[in-house]
């Protein structure tokens, strides 16, 4: 993310240059000396300029403060983008105008490249006085059509989208090299049993690598083929009921042709291997995703189950498995402690208490006897070597030497452990994990594919696991895995992007010294978000999070047309000229600067929004986000923001005959005050 940072950059940062550029060769063509040009053009939009710097860069710093595991993702962009853009800010206002000062437009010979240069300025200017002033005019003549037309757009864009048409994944849907098998058997299964499957499924994926061939090199889209049983599915030891296999695919960009995704060659390897006896758990997957913290599987529907463990919690467990995999699509569900294992529950009876021997005594003499007790250590080649005290290896394999063992009370007298204790043996779970003192067990549903609505489907299953868990008071559920950090996700997102319009808000205040003009620049907000989603369904990319990251910087990047463009019609209106009159100029004159902004942002991110590699399509729903909403939103600049002022004059004139009979009494008062002080 830190090498993704500045190419999100890379369009924004020339803004200011373009703004301020612009407007220096704007000042030379009205015959001032380029000196004077270069002072004036720079001066005139140093406030504007500045303060969309300042809100580019805090629409940018909410990214570092989302939860998890998306923190890792976005808190390397915003010191970067702060960076860039103060030094982009400080070369604008100090090294930029100081070239511009050598600038001439009087210049006899041009080169062919500044001919064509010429040549499009030219027209762009001919397209504006053409096209964009009687447009303008025409909007602005009929300002509240034109206010209640994009009102109606906005409208239809939000019922759109609540009509779950677009959808929403957590992650984006991007294929990788590798396919994977991961599987787990019953509980009690041996190792053997596991392994033999693990040689079928590899068995399986053998006969997919001599059908899948590439046509024009011949050579097998599956590379390599990797397979390990007893090995957990998150990497490292697993148990023995555990394994998994994996494929090494061709790169798309390496075939003569596209051939079957991922998703197709993880099916048909899923049809090849079919149904497998007692089998617990199998998954095959081509697509990144896969995210765990501890049990808690962060892709899949998880349940977390509080309490005690009992074999009611065990039955509880195994209810909500079953409901899950009720679902039409889930592929799969498994509760963690549904994996049992058989232990030795050691009770002391009353006669140990009367020979004082307590349960943590008998626990460390049983411990000594079967682990051992360290009596020295040696060196040996450089290396320390324990020394352990334990009884022999055939006595320690043997129930008998268990049942028969000798304890030492504390007076030295040697008691036969069935003298003092007893041994039961029993069912318990293979692991154990606690979370604010209570000891928690996961169910874990996989659905089929990322199109499954999870979150649809927790708020549906609720009420009937609350129904299931009732069964036992001690007991108690709350949603985990991707439910319950969506959730967190969602409100840290509210609250962020609240908290950034706000201060958004009390930034452009502080320029236009208003309370109102604000809201007519934050106006072109909705129709960024309006432009980004849009720009999802053009390219067919389902929004995610990184969507959402790409909207909250956009907030800060779109209002800067909009903040330029009401600046400078306040500028014209301080000159005396009416408010008409002083839009419409406005209008045309920053025409240019707002249409080469938005320009350069949307081709400074074309790369990666059409970049196919796999590495690049984690990042395109961001750039996508930022590319087309800042290109929608300038439409909307150059017609909604003028009507809106207008609009705005509109209301002012109407409440202003109101508040000043309201304020005469005060003013006559403070009058009569003065006159009597005299």
């Amino acid at each position: 993310m830190s090498i993704f940072a500045p190419i999100i950059v890379l369009g924004i940062v020339v803004d200011d240059a373009i703004i301020t550029g612009e407007n220096i060769y704007t000042k030379l063509r009205e015959d001032l000396t380029p000196l004077d040009a270069a002072v004036l053009g720079t001066k005139e939009v140093a406030t504007p300029v500045t303060f969309g710097a300042i809100t580019t860069i805090v629409a940018f710093i909410p990214l570092s403060y989302f939860p998890g595991f998306w923190s890792a993702w976005t808190s390397q962009i915003p010191p970067i983008v702060a960076s860039v853009l103060v030094f982009s800010l400080i070369e604008s206002k100090l090294i930029l105008p100081s070239h511009l000062k050598h600038l001439s437009t009087n210049r006899r010979r041009m080169s062919s490249f500044a001919r064509f240069q010429k040549w499009v300025a030219d027209s762009l200017e001919r397209g504006i006085n053409k096209f964009y002033r009687p447009a303008l005019a025409l909007a602005s003549k009929h300002r509240y059509t034109t206010i209640c037309i994009f009102f109606a757009l906005a409208m239809a864009g939000l019922g759109y989208h609540r009509s779950g048409a677009i959808g929403f994944v957590d992650m984006p849907k991007v294929e990788r090299y590798r396919i994977s098998a991961y599987l787990s058997m019953i509980d009690n299964t041996p190792f053997e049993e596991t392994e033999k499957q693990i040689t079928f499924i590899t068995d399986c994926a053998e006969e997919l690598k001599r059908e899948l061939i590439d046509p024009d090199t011949g050579k097998s889209l599956v590379r390599n083929i990797m397979a390990s049983a007893g090995a957990s599915r998150w990497g490292g030891a697993g148990d023995p009921e555990q394994g998994f296999a994996s494929l090494e695919i061709m790169p798309p960009s390496e075939r003569s042709e596209p051939g079957p995704t991922n998703a197709e060659i993880a099916k048909m390897w899923q049809d090849k291997i079919g149904e497998i006896k007692n089998v617990s758990y199998l998954k095959v997957s081509g697509e990144w995703g896969s995210r765990k913290r501890g049990r808690e599987e962060l892709n899949s529907l998880s349940v977390e189950l509080r309490g005690p463990d009992s074999d009611e919690k065990r039955v509880i467990a195994e209810e909500i498995e079953l409901l899950f995999e009720a679902q039409d699509g889930i592929q799969g569900a498994h509760a963690n402690n549904q994996r049992q294992r058989e232990e030795f529950a050691i009770t002391l009876k009353p006669r140990a208490l009367e020979l004082g021997i307590t349960q943590r005594e008998l626990a460390q003499q049983i411990r000594q006897a079967f682990y051992g007790e360290e009596a020295q250590r040696l060196q040996r080649d450089g290396e320390e070597i324990r020394v352990m005290v334990r009884l022999p290896k055939e006595k320690r394999e043997s129930m008998f030497t268990f049942e028969n063992l000798t304890i030492q009370s504390s007076n030295g007298s040697v008691i036969p452990f069935s003298t003092v204790a007893t041994a039961n043996l029993q069912k318990a779970p293979g692991t154990i994990e606690s979370l604010d003192g209570a000891q928690v067990s996961y169910i874990n549903a996989q659905p089929e594919n990322k199109e499954v609505k999870i979150m649809e489907m927790a708020e549906r299953l609720g009420p009937e696991i609350s129904q299931i868990v009732a069964k036992r008071q001690d007991i108690s559920w709350v949603w985990a895995g991707y439910v319950k950090e969506q959730r967190e996700t969602d409100n840290r997102y509210t609250w962020l992007y609240s908290l950034l319009i706000l201060t958004l808000f009390a930034l452009l205040a502080i320029p236009f010294k208003s309370l109102l003009q604000p809201f007519i620049v934050l106006l072109a907000v909705p129709f960024g978000v309006i432009g980004a989603y849009a720009g999802h369904v053009i390219l067919d990319i389902t929004p995610s999070y990184l969507s959402i990251f790409g909207i909250m910087a956009l907030t800060g990047v779109v209002v800067n047309d909009s903040l330029v463009l009401v600046d400078f019609i306040n500028q014209k209106r301080r000159e005396g000229m009416d408010v008409e009159e002083a839009v419409r100029i406005s209008g045309v004159r920053r025409f240019r600067p707002i249409f080469l902004t938005s320009i350069t942002t949307f081709a400074g991110l074309m790369p990666l929004m059409f970049d196919r590699a796999i590495h690049a399509q984690f990042l395109k729903p961001m750039a996508v986000s930022l590319g087309f909403g800042i290109l929608f939103a300038t439409a909307i600049t150059l017609f909604l923001i003028p009507t809106a002022y207008l609009a705005l004059e509109d209301l002012k004139g109407l409440f202003r005959p109101i508040w000043r009979w309201y304020a005469k009494p005060f003013k006559e008062e403070e009058e009569v005050q003065i006159l009597t002080s005299k």
